[in-house]
């Protein structure tokens, strides 16, 4: 499991409430890592970032974009803005 690092952990204080945080944090380290197809396409970071801003604040939705990123990394690239 790879670590968050500084960056995305302040990206997850911006985006989130602070009742949410620690469980985001597990779910990025769980679920948004190398266990991602091709995820080393994009970088980790980016593709954290990218999953975090199609997440609007929301878990819900950040898990459907997690889910995104498996099926295709691009993907949540091309619709974050980060493509």
């Amino acid at each position: 499991m790879t670590p968050l690092s500084p960056a995305v952990e302040e990206r997850v204080a911006l985006v989130f409430a602070p009742d949410e945080r620690e469980k985001v944090r597990q779910i990025l380290i769980e679920q948004c890592g190398e266990n991602v197809p091709r995820w080393h396409m994009a970088g980790m970071d980016r593709m954290r970032f990218a999953v975090l801003k199609l997440s609007e604040g929301k878990v819900e939705k950040l898990e459907r974009a997690i889910s995104l990123a498996k099926a295709d990394v691009r993907n949540v690239l091309v619709w974050s803005g980060l493509g």
